[in-house]
């Protein structure tokens, strides 16, 4: 993204504000190498922090609201997961909180052992208002 729009970087400025670490900002594609997500990074004390940037612009089948999606933990995969996870709501419909997309998060979790309560001990998913 050559010139990102304002509330863009308004968001990111919000992110910013909340944390001690500069971030990082990246993009996610889906499997065909299309749709980029941007997906914003900062440490914290529970690990990371990974907040969508901008999926308020998008059509998406949620209910009505000014929202970002995030996640808060230490997996590698969590980013990963929150890019999916709104790949996921395109085509479906939702019409009251909470959506839960845990499928898609556990595609994503690709632990060797232990089962799927074990991989996101430590690990909090949320909606953004």
């Amino acid at each position: 993204m050559r010139n990102p729009p304002e509330h863009h970087k308004a968001i990111v400025h919000h992110l910013r504000d909340r944390f001690s670490s500069r971030g990082k900002v990246f993009a996610y594609r889906d499997n065909n190498g299309k749709l980029p997500m941007l997906i914003a990074e900062f440490d914290c004390e529970a690990g990371r922090f990974y907040s969508t940037i901008g999926i308020c612009d998008r059509k998406l089948p949620i209910p009505s609201g000014v929202h970002e999606l995030a996640a808060i933990g230490k997996p590698p995969w969590l980013p990963n997961a929150v890019a999916s996870s709104i790949y996921y709501l395109r085509g479906r419909s939702f019409d009251e909180w909470p959506l839960v997309c845990e499928d898609v998060v556990k595609s994503n979790a690709k632990v060797p052992t232990g089962t799927w309560p074990t991989c996101l001990l430590g690990t909090s998913f949320m909606f953004l208002h």
